[in-house]
């Protein structure tokens, strides 16, 4: 009984991080991110094709509670024409992130923390957040540049940028359901372990 703490301490902190952070023992949301990527990839492509310059950060497993208090409050459910408003230039709230979870959107005009990786001079301040908070967390940016309309993800700490609309989907969709799989796997071995 006492080797059991301390073999499976990571697990066990694992555990107690996340439940700590998100306030609930897992996520059965992943499968609600259908709708949200679709809305995701066709306000990207929108906003691409317009230049307007967009930041949105899908959580996953990490909770980003404490980001989304920087911003503005908006609980409201996503749809294109609401993230295509929310980045519109001179908007009120078109700086900053937009933080989506499941199947809301919980924030907008949230600072993220920069990355110390990238090189200033080569990226801009959306694509820097980008990838910071990708480093700190497992949450998925998609970033749109104003300056050349180009559509990047950031996830695990790296960047792929140029992205056309298949191919986005393809990554989102992608990035996502490993996750959900993987999540799915986990708690179904931990309850097997348990039992």
């Amino acid at each position: 009984l006492i080797a059991i703490p301390i073999i499976f301490q990571p697990e066990i902190r694992r555990f107690l991080e996340r439940v700590g952070r998100t306030g609930r023992l897992g996520r059965a949301l992943f499968p609600a991110y259908d709708s949200v990527i679709d809305a995701v990839i066709e306000a990207s492509d929108n906003l691409s094709q317009h230049r307007h310059g967009a930041l949105m950060v899908l959580e996953r497993e990490t909770g980003l509670e404490d980001y989304a208090d920087t911003g503005v409050r908006l609980d409201a459910t996503p749809s294109v024409e609401l993230l295509e408003g929310l980045f519109y230039p001179n908007s009120p709230l078109h700086d900053g992130a937009v933080i989506l979870r499941g199947d809301r959107v919980v924030a907008a005009a949230c600072t993220l923390p920069l990355s110390d990786r990238a090189e200033r001079g080569h990226i801009g301040t959306r694509h820097r957040a980008a990838l910071g908070i990708s480093e700190r967390t497992d949450a998925v940016a998609v970033v749109v540049s104003e300056e050349r309309g180009e559509i990047s993800v950031a996830a695990n700490g790296r960047m792929i940028s140029r992205l056309e609309k298949p191919r986005l989907r393809a990554i989102l969709r992608s990035l996502f359901s490993a996750a959900w799989e993987r999540d799915r796997a986990a708690s179904s071995g931990l309850g097997r372990f348990w039992r």
